[in-house]
């Protein structure tokens, strides 16, 4: 009960401080971040990630709920903090192409014509199409980096599960101690 409370405490501070700037009401944000746990299993990740996300001032206008799905499952299967995660999403809102040089740069995850593309729309004055296109290529990086962190996981788990099995075979079908006498 006091995690949620607390939560809708941070929903209201998030709120006031944004003063609507995510362009959502109050309703429309625990319907989205209820959506967002849904597909992510993770409602607790999802209202923290949407939180953190109106915090750092993102606009991600019609695709909000699908970066809060992508930083929720990339900070979750990652294991990096959540507010690390908005961080890049806040820094391309300002300098697209310099953020996702030094996503790639961390990462190697974007692509030559990518980062091409933000720079010809940032030269030519877009900034819009160029944050557009940034966001777009960094939820792609994270989605595909969460997806593989989390099948590896998976491998992980069934190798676990394997030996596991393949312990209790040998030790069950071993040599049996004759206790009859």
């Amino acid at each position: 009960a006091y995690k949620v409370i607390t939560q809708f405490d941070s929903l209201n501070q998030m709120m006031v401080m944004t003063n609507g700037y995510t362009g959502l009401t109050k309703q429309q944000f625990i319907d989205m971040s209820d959506s967002v746990g849904k597909a992510t299993s993770n409602f607790s990740g999802a209202r923290e990630s949407m939180q953190a996300l109106g915090a750092a001032g993102v606009r991600a206008g019609s695709d909000f709920s699908k970066v809060a799905e992508v930083v929720t499952n990339f900070s979750r299967y990652t294991d990096t903090a959540t507010g690390d995660t908005v961080k890049w999403y806040a820094q391309i809102q300002k300098t697209p192409l310099d953020t996702l040089r030094q996503f790639d740069d961390q990462y190697h995850r974007i692509t030559s014509s990518v980062l091409e593309q933000v720079a010809a729309h940032q030269k030519s004055g877009d900034t819009l199409g160029a944050v557009k296109i940034a966001t777009e290529a960094l939820m792609s990086a994270q989605d595909k980096m969460a997806k593989e962190a989390m099948e590896n996981a998976n491998i992980f788990v069934k190798a676990i599960r394997w030996v596991s099995d393949e312990m209790s075979k040998a030790f069950s079908g071993g040599p049996k101690m004759d206790t009859s006498t």
